[in-house]
């Protein structure tokens, strides 16, 4: 009986590898190509571009900041991105971008709460003027950047690589990415911006922020008395 007990407890064993394999297998097989990617903090030099290709980094993640493109009310000047899509393109890197940080003349800034005098935007730009603004950004980036876009035409030597995939905002219950965050507001600004992007591509998909885990000094979000969106019990507002 011992030895049968060994017996049987050696073939458990084995299967249990031999299924842990399979499963390990079958996850290496089901994570994309271009999963491995960077989110660099500036505009990578050349030759960190080659290192990085050289690497088989696949996607990088970065921020199209509104104010960088427009940062007075009127023409949108795209020329501080197109380096950064060019390389990318050249290098057969895939860019992951996040929409965010509008310019003062469409929403005001305002003091980070407990935040040593650092300033955010002060709401999202989701009403009035603000909203109509955001949504124009918005479209000319994928007219730009996405299928077909201009960047492209205007550059046929760099190898077409255009941005089909566009994340909103950049943690939006963070006090330092916006002043007050609004559950609410971010639903609406998610809603606006994809009704943009896909009223120029309507393949293209549309990525929500990650959330900022558990602020230092944060509260849970409530409205009419119950924490805001149950099925998230990780929105906290950051005051």
């Amino acid at each position: 009986m011992l030895k049968a007990s060994r017996k049987t407890r050696a073939l458990t064993a084995a299967s249990a590898v031999v299924l842990a394999l399979g499963i390990f297998a079958a996850s290496a097989a089901a994570v994309p190509a271009k999963f491995f990617g960077v989110v660099p903090q500036s505009q990578p030099t050349s030759e960190q571009w080659k290192t990085l290709a050289k690497g088989g980094v696949k996607t990088m993640r970065i921020p199209i900041e509104w104010a960088a493109v427009q940062p007075t009310r009127g023409a949108i000047d795209w020329s501080v991105f197109d380096p950064f899509v060019e390389e990318a393109a050249k290098n057969n890197v895939e860019l992951l971008p996040f929409l965010a940080s509008p310019p003062g003349w469409a929403v005001p800034a305002a003091n980070v709460p407990q935040g040593g005098g650092a300033k955010a935007p002060a709401r999202l730009p989701v009403s009035g003027s603000a909203a109509t603004a955001w949504s124009n950004f918005v479209k000319s980036a994928v007219e730009r950047y996405g299928p077909g876009g201009k960047f492209w035409n205007e550059n046929p030597l760099v190898p077409a690589h255009p941005i089909e995939n566009w994340q909103i905002w950049n943690e939006p219950n963070f006090k330092y990415f916006v002043a007050k965050p609004n559950p609410k507001e971010y639903g609406l600004l998610v809603k606006k911006s994809s009704a943009a992007i896909k009223s120029v591509d309507p393949s293209a998909k549309v990525i929500l922020a990650g959330l900022f885990s558990k602020p230092a000094g944060g509260r849970r979000l409530k409205e009419n008395g119950k924490v805001a969106n149950p099925s998230s019990p990780n929105w906290f507002a950051s005051y």
